[in-house]
């Protein structure tokens, strides 16, 4: 062995009801959600004897190079203070505990991400698959990790300028290194590389996952300059690297979050980051609601995790999203956002509007076309997200639960990037889409950590607002041609009958007070979810739909959704469904 230091061992999160949650009885309790762009005091107390959410302040990130400050914190805090008209804090100190006038708070909590998530490089000498693994495995932390599989489209044949430029542009602190089937040769190119790179003190520790003999050849070449620890593949199996590796850049992150700036002000604060109190909530609603669930966060970084039947998984990418990551989308190619235009826009001109996001990373949408190029550039991020979390293989996602960064623009465009970036179906052909309007899935997976009851009232009373209720009907006809006739029937007794042709949308508006019976009877060739083509189907009594704040969507379009190349035929059909959805192009 190189060395100790990668725990091998799995990793469990604390989840609501777990034996390891201590349950107390508590009035109030202070969250700081905190990452680049925001630092948020969230407020929870009793109302009435229930735990409501009360109130936010927020201290807003304003620049590019904007971290997380002492300033930030007190800002927020005070903003809080002003909101609610309580005293939260004196003399830089959260008065703790609540106080019988109502001042203070009884419980403290850090979430979030409040320093800058960790640089990672891995490279797989081989063409192996276990690789690939670990990436997946060291993207359920908040930790970007470059891979030279993925970047560089690296084979078994290596560059040493090419991987050095690599890793100079990634500039990680930390490096894995894979036995994947590679040749000694290869072993030997990349140390080389790695050599000439790691001279600048950029990157810190290693680990190399190979037998030890390659192991000790590391250590030769890269022992005087890395802090370096090993694996022996042989001893365990994939998944458990993967885990030990999950574990070991979790615990690097905390320990930077306790010697940062971010703790000593909130001494008595507990501190879980926002993955893992994403990741509770969202299993409780895959418990509670027996959902097939899938959390989409985009804030500081993009976060997908996705919880089924048959398992969960987590895909971080702290690098990529729509404001400080902006520059990450020009990785996307530019024919697959421009297709998404309801006009002809050339490569040079998409380009420049994501660098001019990419200066302006907090700008919002000041134009009709700025707002259609930005739900473009969203459909296709979201796609790659889904890839990445490897959600096309499992079709049957039924719940799709969003943050508040996809209120920000009108809610029917909104709801079009969802269904469009996600393309899935579920199992009964329905999708449910949520929204985490007041960002309060991390906030309330910290309580859950303490007080798994709580934080299941406040979800309870304050936490989804349903957006839509989506409806696929799948198959292959004629565009324009009938797909599905159907009848709705509201809770107030109205009726209402529609038809929908293949390559369609059609939005049933439903009030947010209401539900409704749905009865769908798909054309010879179309069918709904997992049922035969032509069979008639019913959503009534406990499969009764909600429509939320948009309404009841029927999407006839079919999987995967096909746009056609011609351009005018394109820019038409793109109107069409900008139109069937409420929404507009002018």
């Amino acid at each position: 062995m190189v060395g100790q230091g990668v725990h091998m061992g799995n990793v469990s999160t604390t989840e609501y009801g777990s034996g390891g949650a201590t349950v107390a009885t508590r009035d109030s309790m202070l969250i700081l959600d905190a990452d680049r762009h925001a630092l948020r005091a969230l407020l929870f107390d009793l109302v009435d004897g229930s735990p409501r959410f009360i109130g936010e302040g927020t201290s807003q990130t304003m620049t590019a190079g904007d971290v997380f400050t002492q300033d930030r914190l007190w800002e927020a805090v005070h903003a809080l203070e002003e909101e609610t008209g309580r005293t939260i804090a004196a003399d830089n100190q959260i008065l703790m505990p609540q106080q019988t006038n109502g001042d203070g708070v009884d419980e403290l909590f850090f979430t979030g991400l409040p320093v800058p998530a960790g640089k990672a490089a891995l490279i797989a000498i081989g063409n192996g698959s276990l690789g690939k693994q670990l990436v997946r495995g060291i993207r359920q932390s908040p930790t970007v990790v470059a891979s030279a599989a993925e970047d560089l489209g690296l084979s078994s044949t290596f560059s040493t300028s090419t991987l050095g430029a690599w890793l100079r542009e990634v500039a990680p602190t930390a490096l894995i290194l894979v036995h994947d089937g590679g040749t000694s040769e290869d072993w030997d190119i990349v140390i080389e590389a790695v050599a000439d790179a790691s001279r600048d003190g950029t990157v810190t520790t290693g680990i190399v996952i190979a037998d030890d003999a390659k192991q000790q050849l590391v250590a030769q070449t890269l022992g005087g300059t890395l802090e370096l620890s090993g694996i022996d593949p042989v001893d365990y199996e994939p998944w458990e690297i993967a885990a030990a590796l999950e574990s070991e850049f979790d615990e690097q992150y905390r320990q930077r979050v306790e010697k940062s700036d971010a703790i000593p002000a909130a001494q008595a604060a507990r501190y879980v980051d926002r993955l893992h109190a994403i990741q509770s909530v969202a299993s409780f609603l895959h418990r509670r609601m027996n959902r097939n669930v899938v959390s989409l966060n985009i804030s500081d970084g993009a976060l997908v995790y996705q919880v089924t039947s048959g398992g969960s998984s987590t895909s971080f990418r702290g690098e990529r999203d729509l404001a400080l990551g902006a520059r990450s989308l020009l990785r996307i190619a530019p024919e697959r956002i421009t297709r998404w235009l309801p006009y002809r826009w050339s490569v040079e001109e998409l380009t420049e509007w994501i660098l001019n996001r990419t200066l302006r990373p907090f700008s919002r949408p000041d134009s009709t076309t700025d707002r259609l190029v930005e739900a473009a550039v969203r459909r296709e991020f979201v796609s790659d997200l889904v890839g990445d979390a490897r959600l096309g293989e499992n079709g049957n996602l039924d719940l799709v639960v969003v943050g508040p960064n996809f209120a920000e623009q009108d809610l029917e465009l909104a709801l079009l990037t969802i269904i469009d970036g996600i393309s899935s179906q579920a199992g009964e052909g329905v999708i449910t889409i949520a929204l985490d309007a007041e960002g309060l899935m991390a906030p309330i997976g910290a309580i859950s950590t303490v007080d798994p009851i709580y934080a299941r009232d406040v979800i309870d009373q304050d936490f989804l607002v349903p957006m839509a209720t989506c409806v696929v009907v799948n198959g292959e006809g004629e565009r324009g041609a009938l797909a599905v006739r159907g009848e709705m029937t509201l809770s107030s007794g109205e009726t209402q009958r529609f038809s929908v042709p293949f390559g369609n949308l059609h939005l049933l508006v439903v009030d947010e007070t209401q539900t409704a019976d749905v009865t769908l009877n798909p054309e010879p060739g179309f069918r709904v979810g997992s049922h035969q083509p032509g069979e008639s189907v019913e959503f009534s009594g406990d499969r009764t739909l909600f429509g939320g704040r948009i309404g009841i969507v029927i999407d006839a379009r079919g999987r995967p959704i096909t746009i056609p190349e011609d351009p005018e035929s394109r820019v038409t059909l793109l109107r069409a469904w900008l139109t069937d959805m409420g929404s507009t192009a002018d």
